[in-house]
């Protein structure tokens, strides 16, 4: 009888045996909001920074490829000389054209070059330039001998002949200045000398080309023209040609 009862009595002290041991496992602490936010956050996963770097070098790829290349084309400053020759058709009080040999000299500034645009880069000139001539009035007893100068400042564009990169434009222009003139009166015993400034507006067109002669930038500049100077009432025609160098 008593060891029937010591039998039944052990799972009960098993069981009693056990409790301490829960008892331990549940006094662990309580997590809190505040002790959760103060967890490290996860790592980024690296597929997700891979399509972000590839999504950045696409856009900067883009940009590129976008940017103007005809700065870096033609890297050459846009600056160039020209020595001028033709005939100038005077105009004159009497109504008539006195036509006249003329010179001068003119200086170019490429000044599209500072511009991203394609079409400006190549298309937009500015023209410094001073032209002279000579004229001869009246009889053997008086006449006046005259020098006519004429110094221009006169932006210019230009229209490709032949596609985007050939050495030759068609150009229309318009500009303005001052036209000086220094004459002479000599009579029978004596003379006398009159000058003047008067203001001068420039237009007109012609063929420009810039040839290159080296890599290095340099190039041939030549020019066919028509261009008019109206010095007040009057207008004079200058048919010509220039030859120098650009770069």
């Amino acid at each position: 009888m008593s060891t029937a009862r010591t039998l039944a009595a052990l799972p009960l002290v098993a069981l009693l045996a056990a409790l301490p041991a829960v008892a331990d496992e549940g006094d662990g602490a309580i997590p809190y909001p505040e002790d959760e936010q103060d967890a490290p956050a996860p790592a980024r996963p690296a597929r997700r920074r891979v399509v972000e770097d590839d999504l950045r070098q696409s856009v900067e790829e883009d940009e590129e490829r976008s940017r103007p290349m005809a700065p870096l084309d033609d890297p050459a400053l846009g600056l160039a000389g020209e020595v001028l020759g033709g005939i100038m058709l005077l105009d004159s009080s009497r109504g008539a054209l006195d036509a006249q040999p003329a010179f001068g000299l003119r200086f170019t500034w490429e000044l599209g070059r500072t511009l991203e645009d394609a079409l400006l880069h190549e298309a937009l000139f500015l023209d410094v330039g001073w032209l002279w001539s000579r004229q001869w009035a009246g009889t053997s007893a008086v006449f006046g001998d005259s020098s006519l100068h004429a110094f221009t400042l006169a932006p210019a564009f230009g229209f490709s002949l032949g596609g985007e990169r050939s050495p030759v434009v068609a150009f229309l222009q318009l500009g303005g200045g001052l036209a000086y003139q220094a004459t002479r009166i000599s009579y029978e015993g004596g003379a006398t000398d009159v000058s003047g400034v008067k203001p001068l507006l420039q237009y007109g067109g012609g063929l420009r080309g810039r040839p290159l002669i080296n890599e290095n930038g340099l190039r041939l500049s030549f020019r066919v023209e028509l261009t008019r100077y109206r010095r007040h009432y009057m207008d004079d025609t200058f048919l010509g040609a220039g030859l120098g160098l650009d770069y």
